[in-house]
This record gives structure tokens, C-alpha cells and sequence, in this order.
């Protein structure tokens, strides 16, 4: 099968294939944050949660990587998550697939509360606006809305070098692996550094 982009009908039929679990997950209020943009990872305030994702484009192949890690506010891996899929069409679409498998992810670890922050900010800015979009990745990011509306979710922006964690683990990724404190190799020396910035 030769790499093409997905077509909208594609990406529609995936979105609602999955809508019914999201579905499923008890409804919490969500939370929508609009903060200065910051260059560094900043830690949460003390008993929060903070889970960064990213997507690495690999243009040769048109493959993804996605990362996700989870972090308490004294920077202790509470989760982490990789994967590489083939065949998505955009950046912006890799991205909140990004977006997407971390809410995924902090439901399956039971997270109901925590600050969702990626560097891609008009992605993030579709994930804060009340009004429905009308774009092409409109289905997708209503699904997400839509999951994050079952959780005390706020969504915030961070430049690239405050994202470097999620960044990595998108760059390296090669099937699907999660784990709690078995973080990969890549980004140990990583995990300690960042949180000091």
C-alpha cells in the first residue's frame, strides 16, 4: 500500500469509532486556562498534575511518533506513553491525535484533575474556545473537547524547550509502549534537568 494522506472520511469515521468510550467515562466539569505563553516547563502547583504531549512528523514516511508524560508537581514520572503510527496527513493532525491519546492515557491511570500543555498553540487555542470549530480537523477537535469535558481538564501552551520530555519520547518512538517509573533511556537525564528550569 503506498503512504497517502487520510481523507476527511477517514478521519471522521476514526473519530467516531472511538466517541463511545469517551462517552462512557463519568462526566466532571472541564476547566479552560489562557496564560502568557511559557519558554520553559513550569512545574504545577504542589498537588497538581501536569501531562505534556507532542508529535514528531517523520516527512519520508509520513509516520508519527506521539509522547505523553505525566508528571506530579515535585517532577516524579507518574506516567509516560509512545507510539508510532503510519500515514497522517498534517502536523496539526498529528498533534491532536498527540492531544488525544494523553487524555486517553490520564483516564486510564485514573487522573481526573491535571493541566494539559503542548507547544502547538493553535491547536490548544481550538481545545479553549466554547464555540464549536468549523475546520477541517473540526471532528477531531470536538472529540477532544469532548473527552476533556469528562475531566477537570485545563488546557495551556508551552514553547518547544519547555515541552522537551513529550518532544523525545515522540522523536523515539517505535510501537506502542507506556509504563509508569520505567521511563525510557532517552529521557531520563531529561526528566531531572527540565523540572529545574
Amino acid at each position: 500500500m503506498e503512504n497517502s494522506p487520510l481523507t476527511p472520511h477517514a478521519v471522521v469515521s476514526f473519530a467516531r469509532s472511538h466517541l463511545q468510550a469517551f462517552q462512557e467515562i463519568p462526566k466532571i466539569k472541564a476547566g479552560v486556562t489562557h496564560k502568557a505563553v511559557p519558554q520553559h516547563r513550569c512545574a504545577p502547583p504542589p498537588g497538581n498534575i501536569k501531562i505534556n504531549f507532542d508529535a514528531a512528523v517523520f516527512k519520508n514516511t509520513l509516520d508519527i511518533g506521539v509522547g505523553v508524560i505525566c508528571r506530579d508537581s515535585s517532577g516524579s514520572c507518574i506516567a509516560w506513553f509512545s507510539h508510532r503510527l503510519t500515514r497522517f496527513a498534517t502536523t496539526e493532525l498529528a498533534e491532536a491525535f498527540a492531544a488525544r491519546e494523553a487524555l486517553l492515557l490520564a483516564s486510564r491511570h485514573g487522573l481526573q484533575s491535571f493541566q494539559l500543555e503542548g507547544d502547538c498553540e493553535v491547536l490548544i487555542r481550538k481545545f479553549q474556545s466554547p464555540n464549536p470549530d468549523s475546520s477541517t480537523l473540526g471532528v477531531v477537535i470536538e472529540e477532544i473537547k469532548q473527552l476533556a469535558s469528562l475531566l477537570l481538564c485545563s488546557f495551556s501552551i508551552v514553547r518547544r524547550k519547555g515541552n522537551n520530555v513529550a518532544h523525545i519520547l515522540a522523536q523515539n518512538s517505535s510501537s506502542r509502549l507506556e509504563g509508569i517509573s520505567n521511563y525510557p533511556p532517552c529521557i531520563a537525564s531529561l526528566l531531572a534537568t527540565d523540572f529545574h528550569i
